[in-house]
């Protein structure tokens, strides 16, 4: 994509009525910048991204050891390992050797790529409704069996594919205060579904999250 600046600044009158029309109060000058986005023909951001610069080399402390990180501008945490994902994989148990995993929601990959360390036989695959992230993904997890473009399990309804483990720090906020819990249910109530008999799905949320309400409302309250 190109992006070109249209306007800089405009003008907006405290308490005015939106576009265009007048209001009381004083004016008062808002910064604003208006931009147009222009769609190349290409559906691959890669290039995009290598040209944009935007791309930053990190460390990233994983399963012991201190991992070559690649981070774009606005992906969770930053792209690195957040104390909730650092938490939830503290608990997870060590799977059977060659596991099918799957990394729910996976950002720029910190879970998938710690499981690999753990296990460099298992089968993890990275889903994420992120281009970008899934992106930084594919240069951070090397040796993963596959990358999914999809909005939680809408791009995966003809793949019948099962996991011993799905692993997940779900987003459950929509805005900074706002909770959303709506992929948290997709992957509860459709996760159960893919998977393989005696798997697990593990996820993390912070204890102010009103999980346990939807979990109940599943029928899914037992879960530990």
């Amino acid at each position: 994509q190109t992006s070109v600046p249209v306007a800089k600044r405009a003008a907006a009158k405290e308490g005015g009525g939106g576009g265009g029309g007048s209001g009381g109060g004083s004016a008062a000058e808002l910064a604003a910048l208006v931009l147009r986005c222009n769609r190349t023909g290409s559906s691959q951001p890669a290039s995009c991204l290598e040209d944009s610069g935007s791309k930053r080399q990190v460390v990233l402390p994983a399963n012991g050891k201190k991992v070559p990180w690649v981070v774009y501008p606005g992906l969770f945490a930053g792209g690195a390992m957040d104390v909730m994902t650092t938490r939830l994989l503290s608990v997870v148990p060590t799977l059977q050797p060659g596991a099918s995993v799957l990394d729910f929601c996976c950002g720029s990959g910190t879970i998938g790529a710690t499981m690999l360390l753990r296990d460099p036989t298992a089968s993890v695959h990275l889903l994420d409704a992120d281009a970008i992230a899934l992106e930084a993904a594919k240069v951070n997890v090397v040796g993963a069996a596959g990358f999914l473009l999809s909005d939680c399990w809408s791009g995966l309804a003809n793949d019948g594919r099962q996991y011993d483990a799905i692993l997940s720090n779900p987003p459950v906020h929509f805005g900074r205060l706002k909770h959303d819990l709506s992929v948290v249910q997709a992957l509860v109530e459709h996760g159960s579904k893919r998977l393989a008999p005696g798997g697990s799905i593990f996820f993390v949320t912070q204890e102010l999250i009103p999980v346990w309400g939807l979990l109940q409302t599943l029928g899914m309250a037992d879960c530990g």
